[in-house]
């Protein structure tokens, strides 16, 4: 029993090592790629269904809008944390600059649900006068 002791230890030494697990928030991301449509606010508990259609087209980390009518607005990027909970996300200018509101996020297979401002909301409920939360849902093209 003595010899096999050291062995079984050497042996799980050279075990391969587990594959690491892709980060949350790159899967996410990887997730939100593509267009989606704006389907209604929830803001103060009460929800709005959107008259217009309004879409984000993301690709990588930028996001552009464009209404109805065609207006575009300028694009914007990005920042996701999905390791607070609810999830983080930030909104930048630019890739590299500070953020400029404060959000947070979920997203599964057809739905993305986002509420930002200029402090980060506590939750995605919309229940709260200052934080609505957009829905959207994924366009098959």
């Amino acid at each position: 029993m003595r010899c096999v002791l050291p062995f079984v230890l050497l042996s799980l030494g050279f075990a391969p090592a587990p594959v690491p697990k892709p980060k949350a928030a790159e899967e996410d991301l990887k997730r939100m790629q593509g267009s989606w449509v704006l389907i209604f606010i929830v803001q103060d508990g009460e929800r709005e269904n959107i008259k217009g259609k309004v879409t984000w087209e993301i690709k990588g980390n930028r996001v552009s809008t464009t209404t109805e009518d065609g207006k575009a607005y300028p694009p914007f990027f990005m920042a996701l944390d999905a390791n607070s909970t609810p999830r983080a996300i930030d909104i930048r200018d630019s890739p590299r600059e500070s953020p400029r509101l404060l959000g947070r996020y979920s997203v599964d297979r057809n739905t993305l649900k986002v509420s930002i401002g200029e402090k980060r909301p506590a939750d995605l409920s919309g229940n709260n006068a200052e934080f609505g939360v957009w829905v959207f849902k994924h366009q098959r093209p």
